[in-house]
């Protein structure tokens, strides 16, 4: 996306710190000043050391322009991932953030996990009118699964909602991420939840 789109931005979010969510080009392009909003007092101190002057840990219930944030916990790779310690630091914490303002439809950004048991409870637990998943079905050669979700999480997202939107994102941007916008947009068709989810390209803007 072309960077003159962070004119219209009023605060970051950032998940993780992984190069594929937090790059060079965030770092060039963010104007310092933004308020920014880590995960933890690791990521905070890191963003800071790179120039930001507005950098806060996102605690349950957060408040910004009267928009309530609250970090749901992610899981970003299976239980026999995680016990490499190796790959365990690679893949780091990440959180998923839920939004909710009064007049206003709650959004749950699910952020790169794996479904666990946080994401169920989150959804059920706040009734999100929009969720949004990152569905690239991102492996990891020599570990089964995967570190991300893919298309049977986006009918399960369905499954728990009456009427939630779905939202998958996070396909076709990284080499190991091996569910395409086709492969997903034919399974969404055969499971009759198409008219429930939308996937969209490239710096495509959604509106709901």
């Amino acid at each position: 996306m072309p960077s003159d789109i962070l004119s219209g931005v009023d605060a970051i979010i950032v998940t993780h710190t992984n190069l594929d969510h937090w790059d060079n080009a965030a770092q060039k392009y963010i104007p310092k000043h933004l308020p920014v909003f880590g995960q933890n007092h690791q990521d905070v101190e890191l963003i800071r050391s790179q120039g930001f002057t507005n950098v806060q840990i996102m605690d349950k219930n957060s408040l910004f322009h009267n928009i309530c944030l609250s970090p749901i916990v992610g899981q970003h790779g299976t239980e026999s991932m995680y016990a490499n310690t190796e790959l365990a630091k690679r893949l780091d914490q990440t959180i998923g953030v839920v939004f909710q303002a009064e007049n206003s439809k709650t959004l749950y950004i699910a952020g790169d996990t794996i479904w666990c048991d946080a994401v169920t409870q989150a959804i059920q637990d706040y009734q999100a009118d929009i969720i949004i998943l990152n569905t690239g079905y991102a492996q990891i050669n020599n570990f089964a699964g995967s570190i991300i979700m893919g298309k049977d999480d986006v009918k399960q997202a369905c499954q728990l909602t009456t009427g939630a939107t779905v939202v998958a994102t996070h396909m076709e941007a990284v080499n190991h991420a091996l569910l395409t916008r086709a492969e997903l947009r034919a399974f969404t068709e055969q499971e009759k939840i198409n008219d429930r989810v939308f996937i969209p390209e490239d710096g495509e803007i959604i509106i709901i």
